[in-house]
């Protein structure tokens, strides 16, 4: 009886699935347009944002840690973190540049997205 039920279902969603997935022919000049221009400016907007940015960030992050360490507050005041707190002093930077390249791989998807969002209005 289980798996009639379950057949059944695989039929369904199946049929579902065809029925969800049409794209007229009409409309794929359309996305590529807007793909290819989604992401030529996103690449390049998010990698010149992420890029202006990223010495900020690295000179407040290690503004903050260094106050961490220094002050009688934050997560560096028991004796035990001050080498932990030295590491992130010293590691800071490879976080800054992970960021940045974070920001410019995820930039193509976001790009890419804008496809996405004119193929829903189109249908």
């Amino acid at each position: 009886m289980a798996c009639v039920f379950l057949k059944s279902i695989l039929q369904l969603a199946h049929s579902k699935i065809i029925l969800n997935v049409v794209c007229r022919l009409l409309d794929v000049p359309s996305c590529i347009v807007v793909a290819l221009l989604g992401l030529v400016v996103d690449i390049s907007l998010y990698t010149v944002i992420a890029l202006i940015k990223s010495p900020y960030m690295l000179f407040k992050g290690w503004q903050r840690l260094l106050h961490d360490l220094i002050g009688r507050e934050g997560p560096s005041l028991e004796i035990v973190c001050v080498p932990i707190a030295g590491l992130a002093i010293l590691f800071w930077p490879l976080v800054v540049v992970g960021s940045v390249l974070l920001a410019i791989v995820l930039s193509i998807f976001v790009g890419l997205y804008g496809t996405i969002i004119v193929s829903r209005l189109l249908n």
